[in-house]
């Protein structure tokens, strides 16, 4: 008969309680690990995205450049702000045709006029995936989507942003309420009020428009770049300005993208190709124009080379800009004098200086009118005439137009565009 013995009846609840702890400890360490993850997760989730989706420039496609189709234009219109009712009726006087035309906002599409035309603007420009560039009003608008959207994956995030929403929505806009105010005093904001960049400023309407507008907002202004090249117009669309040089330097250093020809591996004498190459050497060369603050807030240059916002200090970047173009002798020999630059000139048409309205020069066009101001919004109508890379028999015999009308303006190198402005009134 088998028999049990003292030791295999002890061993027994000894392999039972080793079992059960094995299986607690499994269980436990589970749930340790399971909160190790959580805890990392959110460590992660903590860490500050990027803000600014930058998108340094963007080449404009040939097929929207109209040099020899008569049915193509190109409008460029100036800081919108908000304006919807403006915009619509600028667009009807230019009779503006979606089709043929190729429309370009250059940057403050919204903020400054109610949330309601805002939202009203983006939705046009998003819906029907108009070109433009990216504005200072614009970039901050970005900016602080970006960061709602960070907040609203953090822990208690949502419920804050909801407490924020009551407070900014629940009142009129045109209100006294203070919502920088509000967000400094309230005592269960600091947690969050931490989590903004230092050098970030708290506007309500930025904010709110940042809340309020859809993601397929968000996404448009995010994707609209600094800079807009067309090559074949020899033409940069930018919110604020650009330089023609590196201000560290003299023009005619030899490190500055217009003191010499464009390098190349072998010999080439295609004007085209030459002037394009310098075209985008202007922008990948001349540091301050890859400064993103440079090119969404620059209106002034000081004395000392340094760049400011400011509209009253220094002098405008436009003249400095205009200067160095006219100092472009083409791709040909210079005979000694040091007042040439051995290249070809380009435009610039901008927004942002509303402070010096309409502001024609040779070689840059600046748009902002002022319309949230109640003064003008304004339009830059090219179309094939504007592009003529030599004199023309047409143009020529419309060189009267020029002096009878100042909507009409030369443009390019032998070319000539239009300017068209509607009132602004509030609405």
């Amino acid at each position: 008969m088998f028999r049990v013995t003292r030791q295999q009846t002890f061993s027994r609840p000894i392999l039972t309680y080793s079992a059960l702890v094995i299986f607690v400890l499994f269980c436990f360490s589970y749930v340790i690990a399971d909160q190790v993850k959580e805890a990392w997760s959110g460590l992660k989730d903590d860490r500050r995205p990027d803000f600014n989706h930058y998108v340094l420039s963007k080449t404009l496609p040939a097929e929207h450049i109209p040099t020899d189709d008569t049915t193509k234009r190109i409008i460029a219109v100036g800081d919108i702000h908000g304006m919807n009712q403006s915009l619509h009726s600028l667009l009807k006087k230019v009779s503006y045709d979606p089709n043929q035309d190729t429309l370009i906002h250059l940057g403050d599409i919204a903020v400054r006029s109610s949330l309601s035309n805002s939202l009203a603007v983006l939705s046009f420009m998003a819906n029907n995936a108009i070109l433009g560039v990216r504005g200072n009003n614009d970039h901050e608008i970005i900016q602080w989507r970006t960061w709602i959207n960070w907040i609203s994956l953090l822990p208690g995030g949502q419920a804050w942003l909801a407490q924020v929403d009551d407070k900014l929505f629940g009142t009129d806009e045109d209100s006294n309420f203070k919502f920088k105010k509000w967000l400094k005093q309230e005592k269960g904001n600091k947690k969050w009020l931490n989590k903004i960049p230092d050098d970030w400023k708290i506007h309500r309407k930025h904010f709110e428009i940042a809340r309020a507008m859809s993601q397929d907002h968000y996404e448009y202004l995010a994707s609209l770049p600094l800079i807009l090249h067309a090559p074949e117009a020899h033409t940069y669309f930018v919110h604020a300005g650009l330089l023609a040089y590196d201000l560290k330097h003299k023009p005619s250093h030899p490190d500055q993208p217009l003191s010499h020809f464009p390098t190349l591996p072998q010999a080439h004498t295609n004007v085209s190709l030459l002037r394009s190459l310098q075209e985008k050497a202007l922008l990948s060369d001349i540091p301050q124009n890859k400064d993103p603050w440079v090119l969404m807030n620059m209106r002034s240059i000081k004395k000392n080379g340094k760049i400011t916002k400011s509209n009253t200090k220094g002098s405008p970047w436009a003249k400095s800009w205009n200067r160095i173009m006219d100092r472009c002798s083409g791709f040909v020999s210079l005979d000694d004098d040091l007042d040439q630059l051995p290249c070809y000139p380009s435009t610039v048409v901008y927004g942002h200086a509303a402070y010096r309205d309409l502001d024609v020069n040779r070689w840059s066009i600046g748009l902002d009118t002022g319309c949230v101001y109640e003064r003008e919004l304004t339009a830059l109508v090219l179309d094939w005439k504007s592009l003529q890379s030599s004199p023309s028999s047409i143009i020529e015999a419309d060189e009267n137009n020029l002096k009878k009308s100042p909507s009409q303006i030369p443009y390019g190198d032998h070319g000539q565009a239009q300017i068209v402005s509607v009132q602004c009134k509030s609405s």
